[in-house]
């Protein structure tokens, strides 16, 4: 009896993504402030990008640690990016309604 096989690849682009951006933080973080030299910190970047990259898809808990750290991460930075990109939306932007950033809900005219 013919059996059907189904292959799909993984979209592990945001993994990698992840990865490298949190190894390239740590190992710039690492030579400006401890003045390490330029070429250690290049081996501390693909140490950490191979490190993460390996415990991510070994260890499960690991995957949920760097999951929720991420989410934080990018919803700090989005956060930030909409305030100062002047997004003030936030009950009636969802609506649809335009929103006068500058409105002040205690002064009644």
């Amino acid at each position: 009896m013919a059996r059907k096989y189904i292959f799909y690849k993984r979209k592990t682009a945001i993994i990698f993504t992840d990865c490298l951006l949190f190894a390239a933080a740590l190992s710039i973080y690492e030579v400006f402030s401890f003045k390490y030299h330029w070429s250690l910190g290049i081996m501390t970047f693909l140490g950490l990008l191979f490190g993460f990259s390996y415990a991510f898809f070994t260890f499960r808990i690991f995957r949920y640690i760097m999951s929720v750290i991420f989410s934080i991460l990018y919803g700090a930075i989005f956060k930030d990016y909409a305030l100062l990109a002047g997004a003030f939306f936030l009950t009636n932007g969802v609506r649809g309604e335009v929103v006068n950033p500058n409105f002040d809900p205690d002064i009644n005219v």
